[in-house]
C-alpha cells in the first residue's frame, strides 16, 4: 500500500493498493510474476483505475537480469495507459 498526501498535478490524496507474487519456473531457471493494483485518488476519475503486470525474468552468470513484462490497465482513451510489453536487462554486483 502507498500514499500520496500531494499526487502529481495537484490532485489530492492518492491511494494505491498493489499485491505481488512470483514463483520459479521448473525450466531453465526461469521466474514468473506478477502485479496488480489499484490507484484511488479523492479528486476524479483520472486516478481511479486498475492496472495489472506479468512478466519472466531470467538471471545469466549471477549479475545479469533479463527481463519482460506485460504491461496494462482499465483505463480507454489514453495512450499513457495503453497495454505495452517492456523489456529490462539489468546488472548487479
Amino acid at each position: 500500500m502507498f500514499y500520496s498526501p500531494d499526487y502529481t498535478r495537484e490532485t489530492g490524496e492518492v491511494w494505491t493498493f498493489e499485491g505481488r507474487a512470483s514463483a520459479p519456473l521448473p525450466i531453465w531457471d526461469i521466474s514468473l510474476g506478477g502485479t496488480v493494483g489499484h490507484v484511488a485518488g479523492e479528486a476524479d476519475d483520472f486516478l481511479d483505475y486498475t492496472y495489472w503486470i506479468v512478466g519472466l525474468s531470467k538471471v545469466f552468470k549471477q549479475h545479469f537480469t533479463v527481463d519482460v513484462r506485460y504491461w496494462d490497465t482499465d483505463v480507454d482513451g489514453d495512450p499513457l495507459a495503453d497495454e505495452r510489453i517492456v523489456g529490462t536487462i539489468s546488472f548487479s554486483y
